[in-house]
């Protein structure tokens, strides 16, 4: 289902990667949730990772070592098996699509994007079956998501700003947000 109009735009690889790891700033509160309950995982290591690719878009850090960062965060990804309930599927989203993220920031590469979107969308589709709702495109989880990428993209687009202030106010717009694609409230 693809309920986003990103890819009608023209965006480069440095705003690709903007908008990438805003959409993980939502999906962090999934993985955050399931490491608090289940007392698996690291939020610590998580959002560290997040941090760092927030620092290599502003310019301040460019010389991140990308391959200990998939190292830690292969660590601290769950294993489905060992884990009865719904919230184990989320968490793993949320590694799968900062493994994506690693690879776009590693290999200066945008393709990925449509994976992460892809992972931000299935998950909305796969809490609805969970919760046995209906999945229309009409349903508030998906226009919620609709509404907030709208409104990141116009801050990764937005002119006369230069890349660390462009970045800064698309992170703050991410953090502010504060709901995950399922709609789980950051504490």
């Amino acid at each position: 289902m693809d309920i986003f109009n990103y890819q009608q735009r023209e965006l480069g690889a440095w705003q690709q990667q903007l908008l990438a790891v805003a959409l993980l700033e939502s999906l962090a509160i999934n993985y955050n949730l399931f490491a608090e309950l289940t007392t698996a995982g690291n939020a610590k290591v998580f959002g560290n990772i997040l941090d760092l690719a927030w620092e290599q878009l502003a310019g301040h850090n460019s010389k991140v070592d990308w391959l200990k960062q998939r190292e830690k965060l292969e660590a601290i990804t769950p294993d489905p098996e060992q884990f009865e309930g719904f919230g184990v599927w989320p968490a793993l989203d949320a590694c799968s699509a900062l493994a994506e993220l690693i690879a776009m920031l590693d290999d200066r590469d945008s393709a990925e994007l449509d994976s992460i979107v892809r992972v931000y969308v299935a998950g909305i589709s796969q809490y609805l079956a969970a919760t046995e709702q209906a999945e229309e495109d009409s349903h508030p989880l998906y226009q919620q998501a609709r509404e907030w990428m709208d409104a990141a993209i116009e801050l990764v687009e937005s002119p006369g700003l230069d890349k660390a202030q462009r970045c800064q106010r698309v992170k703050q717009h991410a953090r502010d947000y504060g709901l995950s694609n399922i709609g789980l409230e950051k504490p």
